[in-house]
This record gives C-alpha cells, sequence and structure tokens, in this order.
C-alpha cells in the first residue's frame, strides 16, 4: 500500500530546510518527526515547492515565498511558533496528571482531625528543608521561628465562614453581601 509507506531520504534532505540558528542537531531532532511522513504527502510537499523549515527547538512548515517575509504575521525575531497560545500547557498538564495517578498515593483519612494532624506534619517536614528565598543559609521553618516574637497574636479565632438561610426567589438569584450568587431551578420557593 503505497499510503503506508514513509518517506524515503531522498525526500526528507529535499523537504528539510535549516534556518536562523537552527544547528545539525536540530535537524537531526527533525528528521525522525518528518521521516513519519506518508510517501504520497512528503511528494504533495514536494511538488508545492513546500518545504519543512528547521528552526532552533522546532519544526514547522514553511513555504519558499515567505521566505524573507514573516510568516502568519508573527513580529521580526520570531519566525518559528511551538505552539498555539490555546494549545499551551495541554500536553504538560496530562503527562502531570497521568504521573500523578501512577506514582502519588492516594490519601484516605478517617476523619478531618487526621487529615488536619498530616496536613500540619507535612506542612511543618516542607519548611524544615526548603530554603527561605531571599536568606539562602537558613529555611523557611528557621526563618518562621525568627520572626514568631514580632507577630502580633490573634485576637479570636478566625471564622472563615458565614452561615445563613435565605428563600430562593423566581430569579433563582440569591442576593448575600451585596452579591448574587445563582441556585438550582429546582430550589425556588425553598430555603437554602
Amino acid at each position: 500500500m503505497p499510503d503506508l509507506e514513509r518517506a524515503s531520504n531522498d525526500q526528507l534532505k529535499a523537504l528539510l530546510k535549516v534556518v536562523g540558528s537552527a544547528s545539525a542537531g536540530d535537524l537531526e531532532a527533525a528528521r525522525p518527526v518528518a521521516a513519519l511522513l506518508p510517501t504520497s504527502v512528503a511528494g504533495f510537499l514536494l511538488r508545492k515547492r513546500a518545504s519543512i523549515v528547521v528552526c532552533r527547538n522546532i519544526v514547522t512548515d514553511h513555504e519558499p515565498a515567505l521566505l524573507n517575509d514573516h510568516p502568519r504575521g508573527r513580529p521580526p525575531g520570531l519566525t518559528c511558533s511551538p505552539a498555539a497560545g490555546s494549545q499551551k500547557g495541554q500536553v504538560e498538564h496530562q503527562v502531570q496528571t497521568i504521573r500523578g495517578r501512577f506514582f502519588q498515593p492516594r490519601l484516605r483519612f478517617a476523619n478531618l482531625e487526621e487529615l488536619n494532624g498530616w496536613l500540619e506534619a507535612e506542612y511543618l517536614r516542607w519548611a524544615a528543608t526548603l530554603k527561605h528565598p531571599q536568606q539562602k543559609d537558613t529555611t523557611v521553618a528557621q526563618a518562621m521561628e525568627a520572626e514568631r516574637p514580632a507577630l502580633q497574636p490573634m485576637p479570636a479565632q478566625f471564622d472563615g465562614f458565614h452561615e445563613t438561610s435565605h428563600a430562593v426567589p423566581g430569579t433563582c438569584l440569591i442576593s448575600f453581601d451585596r452579591n448574587r450568587y445563582p441556585v438550582a431551578a429546582r430550589a425556588v420557593r425553598c430555603a437554602v
């Protein structure tokens, strides 16, 4: 089947063009990527006189008519774009998610007090090992202990939330503290 055949070495030599500050190493890094092109696609690109331009750390398509121009309206000095802004970080996020699922244990706690105890111990362990950003010879925990006498005591325990009961009107918006919050329509005329 001709569509499943990969591009030949002669086709790759004709397609790949090194520009700018790209080196021979960049060309060798781009060769396996371009080698994945089917013969029919490589032939089509050659017939259209298109080439694959190898820039520093990136491969992008390029037409000869744009050789002395800035492709796709990019500003001077920026001839290659690693990825679209809307795609930035998607692969990295997926890799991080998968890595977290495989290599990090999923923690289970019997109650909230056990979770809070583990979090406090983990924070103290982290603070004892992390170097202070400005004072390189001390850790975060040592800097905290040095600053503790200068801190003012809290007058009362901090209440992080305020709970009130509201009836949901027909607009499905609850007003609280000069803000409006949407509520599901099934809660109309009910207290939430």
